[in-house]
């Protein structure tokens, strides 16, 4: 027996598999409002499958064809892309024949219901008046009809929209022209209207294609038709890639935009297009009329969908399959309680995902809480989880989210809400490819022994640790112990991290902790929080009384950075010395006895002090319109417990530096290094 009958084409299996989906549009044993849904997601599948599978085999064919690449055979049926193509498309004309069919049943049933489809072709006198002056008043002001003759160029038609085509008579003798007019889709495009005890509903673009003679005049139309251009969406990522220096997401924003403008790979037709019209579409979009699909269903069945939101609402449960509703958990279930004594796993969308969410959330604003990591792959387009993550970031946590760009259409989406992470302070990161070799002068090694040996050099990360055993490395894939380390490098080598603990080992060297870094780092840190006041306070900088409490490195850059901007500062400290250097600055000095007495006249109040100084007493004189922002390391100097309950904003701002402006970090960074090395002579 031969490969051809024993294997089937993937593709072709696919429509198989779609038309298992269509099948349900039809069954008997499924409600009439699941079944239209059913009609839906068959039509969006097939959408899909033109723009990713059929433009992969239509750009494979092309360069067959062009000589230009060998001829490709499939590996269990030894077809040709072009060969595959050709078995493609008979194939989804039937599966359209068949959709005509159940959506004509479909109809029928929903009438039976009391939902009944406008036609258009059969009104009365009275709906005659109804829709017409409904098309004058609320469609005709917005159509923008478009005219392709030898003087106006053809449009660009976009991927998946509708549009109206209507075959024009010129003056000349035999002269025609064709007008276009795009359905956009920012109209509303399913109307409802209650008559004789049932509801009515109306598609928009059968309603323009109904009174397309008001808007080119009755005497010029020959033919007039519904028509939809589905374009290839099969875009490459690597293309993008040869540029390291290039933002991931810029390329994915530009290859979105360059995918809106692919080749065309099927149009749609209903009702049948003159002759005329249907070769002049083929021949702009480059077409055979073996892609062309002539149809008496509406060109996209996605408008079931709001249908059948519409007959939900209205009460008919018996049209539907009962309600799955995810299991809750008992009302006193703490998942991170949970989640300290064992792994839990939850399976959405059987078990409710509010528990992850409500953890997320009790995160964001527990001053325990340091750091969250988290992949993400597809966001709701109104997604808690991701509100959570900005929330922590805005309160001072270090958030880190994986986002995969890639996620195929939901690409825009993703990327739109990577920006917002970014803007609220996360460190957002795209995933990374796997390469082998050299990463410009830096080389990729096999091992940690690999890469220590004979290194005179160490770097850690900062921190370098948070339990002092594990080394803070959560994107490597794998786990490595700071002993491990400290065994196999060179007795020799300088050992760099910063924010270190304990130092046992006397290789190792805390940059942190080198005065160079720290009035260096202060300079991004204080430029972080202008930034946190300049976005979170509905006032200017300028003329904002700001006081400031400690006046050490960070507190003395913030002063006179705010002070700088024309913002009102007063700094209060313990000893005198600091006070006189603050009256130097151009600030109101005062004793920190008297912010309790103060608090309430300022608009922001900026902690350096790495100790409790702003308590509830203090908390309870200020206004609920007062700004906190604490730059102090852990544990802070702000009860962020009693500022909620006060509903006061405090907003611990961690890590400034790395976020607000991470190229200078990283630069302060290799300076102190350097300046270590110069001193140690290594260099």
């Amino acid at each position: 027996m031969s490969d051809e009958t024993i294997f089937i084409n993937r593709e072709l299996s696919w429509l198989d598999f779609n038309r298992r989906v269509l099948a349900l549009g039809k069954d008997k044993n499924v409600p009439l409002a699941e079944q239209v849904k059913f009609l839906a997601i068959y039509g969006s599948n097939l959408d899909e499958f033109f723009m990713v599978r059929v433009g992969s085999l239509q750009e494979r064919a092309n360069l067959e064809q062009s000589k230009s690449k060998k001829e490709k055979r499939e590996n269990k049926t030894n077809m040709t892309a072009a060969e595959q193509l050709a078995a493609i498309m008979p194939k989804t004309d039937q599966l359209q024949a068949d959709c005509d069919k159940y959506y004509a049943k479909a109809l029928e049933e929903l009438a039976g219901c009391g939902y009944r489809k406008v036609d258009f072709d059969h009104l009365s006198k009275e709906d005659e008046r109804f829709w017409k002056k409904y098309f004058q008043t609320e469609l005709f002001p917005i159509l923008s009809p478009q005219i392709v003759d030898s003087r106006h160029p053809f449009p660009f038609l976009r991927n998946k929209e509708i549009y109206l085509g209507v075959l024009l008579r010129e003056k000349h003798p035999n002269a025609q022209s064709l007008g276009i007019i795009p359905i956009s889709s920012q109209m509303e495009r399913l109307h409802f209207v209650k008559k004789d005890g049932e509801t009515q509903f109306a598609l928009v673009e059968e309603l323009v294609l109904h009174y397309a003679s008001s808007i080119f005049g009755k005497e010029s139309i020959l033919e007039s038709c519904l028509f939809r251009v589905t374009r290839n969406a099969d875009i490459d990522v690597k293309e993008g890639m040869m540029d390291h220096d290039i933002d991931y997401r810029e390329i994915m924003t530009e290859l979105l935009k360059r995918r809106r403008k692919l080749a065309a790979v099927r149009l749609q037709v209903t009702p049948e297009a003159a002759p005329e019209v249907q070769r002049l579409l083929c021949s702009r979009l480059e077409l055979s009329g073996k892609r062309v699909f002539v149809q008496k269903s509406p060109l996209d069945l996605s408008f079931f969908y709001k249908l059948t939101g519409r007959i939900e609402a209205e009460d008919h449960p018996g049209l539907f399959y009962p309600a799955a509703r995810p299991m809750l958990p008992p009302p006193d279930y703490d998942l991170t309680e949970e989640v300290q004594k064992h792994d839990v796993l939850l399976s959405y969308p059987y078990q409710s995902i509010r528990p992850f969410i409500d953890m997320l959330k009790k995160a964001a604003r527990d001053p325990d809480v340091i750091s969250i990591k988290m992949t993400l792959y597809r966001m709701a387009r109104e997604s808690q989880i991701v509100q959570a993550l900005m929330e922590a970031a805005e309160n001072g946590k270090e958030v880190v989210a994986l986002v995969e760009l890639r996620a195929r259409f939901d690409e825009q989406n993703n990327i739109d809400w990577s920006k917002q992470l970014e803007n609220a302070g996360c460190t957002v990161i795209y995933g990374f490819d796997i390469y082998d070799g050299n990463y410009g002068s830096i080389t990729k090694c096999a091992s940690l022994a690999e890469a220590l040996r004979g290194a005179d050099c160490v770097l850690l990360p900062l921190p370098y640790s948070y339990d002092g055993v594990r080394l803070n490395c959560p994107l490597t894939g794998e786990e490595l112990r700071v002993m491990d380390i400290l065994s196999q490098a060179d007795e020799n080598a300088v050992i760099f991290t910063g924010k270190a603990p304990t130092v046992t080992d006397g290789r190792i060297v805390d940059y942190y902790a080198r005065e160079e870094f720290s009035v260096l780092n202060a300079i991004p840190t204080a430029e972080g929080a202008l930034s946190i006041a300049m976005t979170e306070l509905p006032i200017t900088v300028h003329g904002m009384r700001v006081g400031v409490s400690g006046f050490g490195r960070i507190g003395k850059t913030v002063s006179a950075l705010f002070r700088a901007a024309g913002a009102d500062v007063t700094v209060f400290a313990r000893s005198f010395e600091a006070l006189a250097w603050a009256q130097t600055y151009g600030c109101r000095p005062e004793r920190f006895d008297r912010l309790r007495e103060t608090a309430h006249t300022f608009d922001c109040i900026i902690n350096t002090v790495p100790a409790l100084v702003i308590d509830a007493a203090i908390l309870g004189k200020m206004r609920q319109d007062t700004l906190i922002i604490d730059l102090a390391s852990k544990p802070g100097g702000v009860d962020f417990a009693a500022a909620e309950r006060l509903n006061i904003r405090a907003l611990p701002a961690l890590s400034l530096p790395g976020k607000s402006s991470p190229d200078t970090a990283g630069k302060i960074i290799s300076e102190t290094i350097l300046n270590i090395l110069c001193e140690k002579g290594v260099i």
